[in-house]
């Protein structure tokens, strides 16, 4: 996996390529969405020939800094996909051989999220610490190596500590977020992308008030126009992602209808 650090520059020539495509529409869930069906249209938003969404993950404050200005000001919005335990912290970052940087990697607070959904950017969850799940030989595998199992699928019980997965990592998530940002709380991306169709099926059977209405993973692809919203493909954009390669996923969802959903990690500043 190459770096997820990103360059504005680069990203800033891509928002503007964007921007000017007049064959997308700009997909983000509003947060008082209560069901798929309220929200998800017959034909993309002004009859264009797909969608295309900007969605960020872990919620650094260099994205926030750097991504959402340019954004804002382009009449594009994103999700952001926050991580609830990594609010204002720092974070010596890795590189891609596991070594550390050294170089302090900051988060964005609370109070920057709030500022970015003021202006119509999707605050949405990535659990509360960053826990994902994985199919292994002996069960289900969280990515900080404890092994959890779903005992009862029906009911979400992945066993996390004396709580489930589901309320420890996704309900409390959704819940704080409600509170913080006084907005109903619908996306979830996995975090690594780690899934299964156990999980999924989960998510779509909860009966919480917490109830989760869309999840992204980091499976690589164009989702159609009547995607499953619980499995939701993505194309991972990375420092050496060209903007010709970019285009190039936009020709793939024009062609099929459907929907890119573009996903980044950090935007880092001019250099």
């Amino acid at each position: 996996m190459g770096s997820i650090a990103y360059l504005s520059k680069r990203f800033a020539v891509q928002i503007k390529f964007i921007a000017a495509a007049v064959g997308f529409a700009c997909a983000t869930l509003p947060a008082n969405a209560s069901s798929i069906s309220s929200v998800v249209p017959s034909l993309w938003k002004g009859d264009k020939s797909a969608a295309v969404t900007f969605s960020f993950d872990d919620g650094f404050l260099d994205t926030f800094n750097n991504a959402v200005p340019y954004l804002t000001s382009s009449g594009l919005r994103s999700t952001q996909y926050v991580v609830n335990s990594f609010n204002g912290i720092t974070w010596n970052g890795y590189t891609t051989d596991g070594t550390l940087t050294g170089s302090p990697l900051p988060y964005a607070s609370s109070s920057v999220w709030a500022f970015a959904k003021q202006n119509g950017h999707e605050i949405a969850s990535h659990t509360v610490n960053h826990t994902g799940l994985a199919p292994s030989s002996v069960g289900i595998v969280t990515t900080n190596g404890a092994v959890v199992q779903c005992t009862d699928p029906t009911y979400l019980t992945y066993q996390h500590g004396n709580q489930s997965w589901m309320d420890s990592e996704v309900h409390s998530s959704v819940q704080a977020l409600n509170s913080t940002l006084e907005q109903n709380t619908v996306a979830l991306a996995f975090p690594g992308g780690l899934n299964t169709q156990e999980v999924r099926d989960c998510l779509k059977q909860d009966t919480s008030p917490y109830k989760i209405l869309t999840a992204r993973t980091s499976d690589a692809g164009i989702n159609s126009s009547s995607p499953d919203f619980y499995n939701l493909m993505s194309e991972d954009v990375q420092t050496g992602t060209l903007t010709s390669q970019v285009d190039g996923w936009m020709d793939s969802a024009v062609a099929q209808g459907g929907w890119l959903i573009l996903m980044y990690h950090i935007v880092g500043p001019n250099n």
